[in-house]
């Protein structure tokens, strides 16, 4: 275990939830899929924590650490009103995971779980601006009379 990590004391409520969920993961990745996201940061690193113990095979797949990290997407079967009401309380990724401070991936890198998967979930690469500009090519470019001259020479 990692140091500073919440761990529920052994036996408690929480601890026993937790256990159980981890064995019955399968089913509760599906079952509770729109809820995972909003629980609270301390026992989604418990949970993450409990999965590398305590799930049948062992390892936290990119499938699991998507469930717990990011926001539910939408799937076949549901229904259009209870998504779009869920969508408008969810927090943006980078906002609901600033708090999150340890992912303990014990036994998963290298066998169920990449390194270069990990890197893309928790790093994803920015989308390209489809133009840069400087302050070089500010002072360089020609001045319109008009916007509607611009726009003309790009039709």
């Amino acid at each position: 275990m990692l140091p500073e990590l919440y761990l529920p004391a052994r036996g408690s409520l929480i601890d026993l939830t937790l256990r159980q969920f981890a064995r019955s993961w399968g089913f509760q990745r599906e079952y509770c899929h729109y809820y995972l996201y909003h629980l609270p940061t301390h026992l989604r690193e418990a949970l993450v924590a409990y999965l590398s113990i305590w799930k049948d095979p062992g390892h936290v797949t990119l499938a699991d650490l998507k469930a717990i990290l990011l926001p539910p997407q939408k799937q076949e079967g549901d229904e259009d009103e209870d998504v779009e009401l869920l969508e408008d309380e969810y927090l943006d990724p980078n906002i609901a995971n600033k708090d999150f401070r340890h992912l303990d991936l014990s036994h998963s890198i290298g066998t169920s779980l990449s390194l270069r998967e990990l890197t893309d979930l928790l790093f994803p690469p920015k989308p390209a601006a489809t133009k840069t500009i400087t302050a070089a090519s500010l002072h360089t470019a020609e001045l319109k009379e008009s916007w509607e001259d611009s726009a003309d020479e790009e039709d």
